[in-house]
């Protein structure tokens, strides 16, 4: 952990977590618009990413239902969500370690996060294009509700963070 928390810090620059935010900001619009057309055959009410939890019954119900076009623009959908991903997470790491005044590992919180949000999506995948038991949907269901909560914990720990860094700048 360590030796990624020193990576992040050395390579961490103004114009990489620029980059990655407006790589993540248009392929989040073009993920969840129907831009040019693309995605205009998937109802976002089926997208089991954006739900915080999910059953493995749900899971499987849902993408079971899909039409030939809808699992087409659902993949497709993922493939904008995995440079989302890519983008995204790495981003919240750098913007984390530029406010995160104590050195402390707590910024790699967003690749945990990142890994979770990718093992969901490739359980999705896997059922769409192969099919799988109904066990790996409540397992994809769990990365989903470990992928926001670590989200929302790596949040709440960046305003905490400002905030205290603002207090201790006050008194100085």
């Amino acid at each position: 952990m360590n030796k990624l928390y020193a990576w992040i810090s050395k390579n961490n620059k103004w114009k990489t977590v620029i980059i990655l935010a407006i790589i993540a900001l248009i392929s989040y619009v073009l993920m969840l618009t129907k831009v040019l057309g693309l995605n205009a055959h998937l109802n976002m009410a089926l997208v089991l990413d954006t739900q915080f939890f999910y059953t493995g019954s749900y899971f499987s119900a849902t993408l079971n239902s899909l039409t030939t076009n809808e699992v087409n623009a659902y993949l497709y959908m993922h493939l904008l969500d995995y440079v989302f991903i890519l983008s995204f997470y790495p981003a919240l790491c750098f913007l984390f370690d530029f406010i995160n005044k104590q050195h402390s590992n707590i910024v790699i919180l967003p690749l945990i996060a990142m890994l979770f949000d990718f093992l969901e999506n490739s359980l999705i995948d896997i059922k769409l294009l192969v099919g799988i038991p109904q066990l790996f949907g409540s397992i994809a269901g769990i990365f989903t509700v470990l992928k926001f909560s670590v989200l929302i914990i790596s949040g709440i720990l960046m305003v905490i963070n400002v905030f205290v860094n603002r207090k201790s700048n006050a008194k100085t």
